[in-house]
């Protein structure tokens, strides 16, 4: 995440801000001693699904946390596409504007 934010905040910025954020999702959101019972908007969160795999890997003895698998694999899967853009986007040389010929008058 922080290489998604780094160019949006700085490099310095961008690594606070990529420690800030995980720790409102899964330090506050996800908690399951403030929240029980989590809402949509929590869901919604990229810390959801692998706190709920890692709760029920803790607790019990079955797997039964398919829907939050999916929900951090497609966070996974989003993230790396955007992060690949924005990589992309960030060491791609600049682009030169050439004149072309057809702009160019000739002097008799």
């Amino acid at each position: 995440m922080g290489a998604l934010l780094a160019p949006v905040f700085g490099r310095v910025g961008g690594v606070f801000v990529a420690f800030l954020l995980p720790f409102l999702d899964v330090g506050i959101s996800q908690s399951p001693m403030l929240h029980p019972d989590p809402d949509l908007g929590t869901k919604l969160l990229p810390g959801y699904g692998g706190s709920r795999i890692l709760l029920d890997g803790a607790l019990t003895h079955t797997f039964d946390e398919t829907l939050p698998l999916i929900y951090g694999l497609a966070w996974l899967a989003a993230l790396l596409v955007l992060v690949v853009l924005t990589y992309r986007a960030s060491i791609a040389p600049a682009h030169t504007i050439h004149a072309s010929t057809s702009d160019t008058t000739k002097v008799a």
